[in-house]
């Protein structure tokens, strides 16, 4: 096969060869062959991929039931699916059937070598809409290839580097409607619903825009756009089914909508930021174009299409306005009216409600309920304007191959394809060194014999306080895959609420009384193990720190001595409450270290419960003030249909006061009598331990006041200790 002949030949089986030569050879040129073999996973053990590689690793070892998508051992009662692991479920569905239960086994290297391999196919299929030129065809690939909407995704998002579905989409939408129209529509959204819900919402815009086209100018009888209209949802909802989108009902929506838009600016920015926590990282991706600043969350919108294609956007609009077309578009213009309108509409969503253009938001648009629910459902709404990028890239090259003669167009395309890939190139060359690592297994920080030997004795694998996403939920993961044990310490896309709620309060009862499962091993944050160091049984419990974790397991001195290599749980004192001085509980604050259980992480003026129950560790002076009492400064969780909240205080088996909080008066502070017996001197002063009971505590999610889907009672600002004469 002659390139000579594929630039000649007509039909799709020329174009598909095309295409494999193109996204082949990007693939190689930008990740490399190494990450092909199913038994290469050191490349994916890093972020998000290793949450992709470990969750579908967990969905393959677990033996079949119904329904298909369970993953109940990596997330236990989060409600786990393959979906919320973005395991990409159109491949775990069937390589199940194939793949070994044990050892590494990895499809996503051959799932970015097909992802880029169809984004050429679509490219060459859009291209041969308007021009039968080949060569003209083949370097569209390439622009289409070396898009940095689609390379940045490289990075750690590969699911949602199959943006040929979009492409797909796109010449469905624009090609002359034919037989099968609907049929195609059905298969390319059903592959969407079970790569990520993003694309599939962008494909589902694209088929309406379709489906409006084709009933203002009928190309089929209505009985079949009837039936479409039946059969699109029905596949859809089979679809979300089919790969887990159910197993979650309560956790759905989340805080971003807004944060993680396009910006104004986002079309002539140059580089990605990226908002970490120790601050703003700048990834480029130009030679030529500058970096601008932009807000924390602008990265979800990235558009910068590449200077090689602002290059072609210009010499299609002066060949637009000097050389005129040189043949009608196919169909007539008005009918590309309603993709065009749904690809505006998406651009317009992806900028949000919240307005910026750089670093400066220029306005907040109310928005009705409804959008506010889609919004907290698709919250990173900035990636809605790669359907724009796509069009602004497609209607460029249009341009020039309408306009000009077949070699002075193939001439432009070729210079434009030539500067997008140099210009690219800060972003796509550090590819390479991120997937060169080819190894068959991962480094963690689980290095002690312990763990082997607990791997014996225990089944699961637990977290206190559960989260979704811990620090270590890497390592804990997998150490759990490799070793045959179950486990929450995992990170998913989303989580049942209530059932992260009662997992949080189960453990902090555990917690609270010293008694764990025999049969789990726990994995506890600072603050818990500070607190299990007065409740669990030394005699019979290991609780100790051991790589850097603290750990706690249940039974273990009863058949093994602590490891050589355990060190005690190091309990720092909380600061010393002194008379009448408030010490403040906020981000960066000393007061911070009284916190002991159900406690939200600290915020720029107070920090809330996370539960319904939350503990406090406080430091008095040997001589207490007469009529000693703590007093609580903060406000409570109260709204028109939440208006009343109670505290209740115990100390040890004994409460010893009830706080009640009323809509209109939350920030009153509240006073705790306190008696001397209640604080017990140690070390050279006296400690009192709270406990705080919250049975009013709600969320702001099904309050309808907020996305946030915290348990949330007690925004505590600050503790004093004070003298009630």
């Amino acid at each position: 096969m002659s390139l000579a002949w594929l630039l000649k030949t007509r039909g799709w089986p020329v174009q598909a060869a095309v295409a494999v030569v193109v996204g082949f050879s990007v693939f190689c040129v930008m990740i490399g062959v190494g990450v092909l073999p199913v038994s290469h996973i050191g490349w994916l053990g890093a972020s998000d991929p290793a949450q992709y590689y470990v969750g579908w690793s967990f969905f393959r070892r677990v033996p079949y039931s119904w329904p298909p998508f369970a993953n109940p051992d990596y997330g236990l009662e989060l409600g786990s699916s393959i979906f919320y692991a973005d395991a990409i479920p159109l491949l775990a569905l069937p390589l199940r059937l194939i793949a070994p239960a044990a050892g590494p086994w990895q499809y996503h290297g051959a799932w970015l070598a097909l992802c880029l391999v169809l984004q050429a196919f679509f490219a060459v299929r859009l291209t041969a809409l308007f021009t039968p030129g080949r060569l003209a065809q083949a370097l569209a690939a390439v622009l289409f290839c070396f898009a940095p909407v689609l390379m940045w995704r490289l990075y750690g998002h590969y699911s949602l580097v199959a943006q040929w579905l979009i492409l797909a989409g796109f010449w469905l939408c624009l090609r002359p409607p034919a037989r099968g129209q609907a049929a195609w529509w059905c298969a390319f959204i059903l592959a969407a619903v079970l790569v990520h819900a993003y694309l599939f919402a962008m494909v589902l815009a694209l088929w309406l825009a379709d489906l409006v086209r084709r009933t203002i100018w009928p190309a089929a009888p209505r009985a079949w756009r009837l039936a479409e209209i039946v059969v699109v949802p029905a596949i859809s909802l089979a679809g979300l089914w089919l790969g887990g989108f159910f197993a979650v009902s309560d956790g759905t929506r989340m805080d971003g909508f807004g944060v993680f838009r396009a910006n104004l600016l986002s079309f002539v920015d140059g580089d990605v930021h990226v908002s970490w926590a120790g601050g703003m990282v700048r990834a480029g991706w130009s030679f030529f174009w500058p970096s601008l600043d932009v807000g924390r969350g602008d990265h979800e919108g990235f558009a910068f299409p590449g200077t090689g294609v602002f290059l072609l956007l210009v010499v299609s609009i002066l060949a637009r306005l000097f050389c005129g077309p040189r043949a009608p578009a196919p169909g007539g213009r008005l009918r590309f009216v309603p993709f065009v309108v749904a690809v505006v509409g998406m651009a317009l969503f992806a900028l949000s409600n919240h307005l910026a253009l750089g670093p400066v938001e220029i306005a907040v648009v109310p928005l009705p309920r409804l959008f506010e629910s889609v919004g907290a459902l698709l919250r990173s709404s900035g990636r809605f304007v790669w359907p724009a990028v796509y069009g602004i890239m497609l209607w460029a090259l249009i341009g020039v191959v309408r306009t000009m003669p077949a070699r002075r167009a193939a001439l432009v395309l070729a210079g434009a394809a030539l500067v997008q890939v140099i210009d690219t190139a800060p972003g796509w060359r550090p590819l390479a060194a991120k997937f060169a690592d080819t190894g068959t297994e991962w480094r963690t920080v689980l290095r002690s014999p312990f763990w082997q030997e607990a791997s014996r004795h225990y089944a699961r694998l637990r977290w206190i306080p559960t989260e979704n996403s811990v620090l270590y939920w890497r390592d804990l993961s997998y150490f759990a895959l490799t070793h045959g044990m179950a486990t929450d310490a995992v990170y998913l896309a989303r989580v049942s609420t209530s059932a992260l709620d009662e997992l949080r309060r189960r453990g902090l009862e555990e917690i609270t009384h010293g008694v764990g499962d025999p049969r789990t091993l726990y994995v506890l944050d600072d603050a818990t193990a500070s607190a299990a160091v007065d409740t669990v049984n030394p005699a019979t419990d290991l609780l100790a720190c051991i790589d850097g974790l603290n750990v706690w397991a249940p039974g273990w001195r009863r058949h093994a001595p602590a490891p050589p290599e355990a060190k005690p749980i190091a309990v720092g004192p909380p600061p010393m409450l002194e008379p009448g001085i408030p010490l403040r509980t906020v981000r960066g604050q000393a007061g911070l270290a009284m916190l002991g259980l159900g406690w939200a992480g600290a915020e720029a003026d107070a920090t809330w419960t996370d539960d319904s129950l939350a503990t406090l560790r406080l430091r008095l002076p040997l001589d207490l003030p007469p009529g000693a009492a703590i007093r609580l400064s903060g406000w409570m969780l109260l709204t028109p249909g939440h208006r009343r909240q109670r505290v209740v205080v115990g100390v040890g088996d004994r409460d010893i006061a009830e706080l009640t909080y009323a809509f209109g008066t939350d920030e009153a502070p509240r006073d705790i009598p306190i008696r001397p017996e209640d604080a017990p001197v140690v070390d050279g002063a006296r400690v009192l331990k709270l406990r705080l009971t919250l049975p009013d505590a709600a969320r702001p999610i099904d309050l309808d006041i907020s996305p946030d889907p915290r348990t949330l009672g007690l925004a505590l600002r600050s503790i004093t200790l004070v003298s009630a004469e």
